[in-house]
């Protein structure tokens, strides 16, 4: 199993003069929603920031993507209702990082924000 986390981002929405967030954290929270660690890569074991792609000449080509399959395995394990939960930032690495805001789109029928689940055969 395999999964990951998108972050489209809406040209229109995002246009000049903001820019996106260079780079986004995922931190993962507790039942009380406090914070308790950052989303690590299962790989290499360094923070993930997202893995920007920017195109914009193609609908929706820009996003985020993040690998989330550790974080989900671990839901899983825990059985029944976990009270986890993710929580999105911008993230920035100095008093000189540049304005951005990053607008995403709640409509049901086409979401900026998307979880994709790859299960080989069943």
């Amino acid at each position: 199993m395999r999964a990951e986390l998108e972050i489209r981002v809406d040209g229109s929405l995002n246009a000049y003069p903001y820019v996106v967030p260079p780079q986004l954290l995922i931190y993962v929270s507790n039942q009380n929603n406090e914070l308790s660690s950052v989303l690590l890569s299962d790989q290499t074991g360094a923070v993930q920031t997202g893995n920007l792609v920017i195109k914009p000449t193609i609908p929706e080509g820009t996003r985020y993507t993040f690998d989330i399959t550790g974080y989900i395995t671990t839901i899983l394990s825990e059985g029944g209702y976990s009270k986890k939960a993710l929580f999105l930032s911008p993230y920035e690495n100095g008093y000189d990082s540049p304005t951005s805001r990053l607008v995403l789109n709640a409509v049901s029928k086409d979401p900026d924000i998307r979880l994709k689940l790859y299960v080989l055969g069943l």
